[in-house]
């Protein structure tokens, strides 16, 4: 079995299985419709790079080929990590409320779904998905 076929397992996870798939449709309704790979960063702790992670086999589940950062290539396997000068289709970041507001860049971003759980409501936790399309 591969990492891609692991993914339509159904393994209980209560919210975090349900955060993957609310960011996996969001992040598919707001793919352009371009063809290329999708570059899909996490940070701001171990649940945001689960949900990343989940994001990215529930794209290659649908067809969208992904890529990972080089630090990340490691636990995606060989083939997946981002090619320097590759042309993407976009990028998708999961990220905590606080991990957004350090970037750089936080213009380029637009934010196309959050973690509705009202207790997530506290910047160290809140999980935000976003897309930029450079």
């Amino acid at each position: 079995m591969t990492a891609v076929d692991a993914a339509g397992v159904h393994v209980p996870g209560g919210q975090q299985n349900d955060l993957v798939a609310s960011f996996s449709r969001a992040t598919l309704r707001a793919l352009p419709p371009e063809r290329g790979p999708v570059l899909v960063e996490a940070f701001g702790g171990f649940r945001a790079q689960g949900v990343g992670a989940g994001v990215a086999f529930e794209l290659e589940r649908h067809g969208v080929p992904v890529v990972v950062l080089p630090i990340a290539a490691l636990a995606f396997g060989p083939g997946r990590e981002e090619e320097p000068g590759e042309p993407l289709r976009a990028r998708v970041l999961v990220t905590t409320d606080e991990g957004f507001a350090k970037l750089a860049d936080r213009d380029t971003w637009q934010l196309i779904a959050r973690q509705p759980h009202p207790a997530a409501a506290d910047p160290l936790s809140r999980l935000g998905m976003y897309l930029a399309t450079d």
